[in-house]
């Protein structure tokens, strides 16, 4: 796994909050989908301006997208 995703989901609660599968299914999701196509430059600076953009913050947590639905 990438470190970047190991920063992430490695001490998110992710693991603990699905019965300890979480990081091994977003593993398992990484590897099982296999695109030979080569990224288009239009397709690489959509992954690094979503990158820089979570970088940043920008995004919402799982904890926070419960609360935002009432699920808490």
């Amino acid at each position: 796994m990438c470190k970047r995703c190991e920063s992430w989901f490695g001490g998110s609660g992710l693991e603990e909050e699905r019965g300890g599968t979480g990081l091994a299914e977003f593993e398992r999701g990484l590897e099982s989908e296999v695109d030979d196509e080569p990224l288009t430059d239009e397709e690489i600076a959509e992954i690094q301006e979503a990158l820089e953009e979570v970088d940043r913050g920008g995004f919402v947590t799982h904890e926070e997208l419960k609360r935002d639905l009432g699920l808490e």
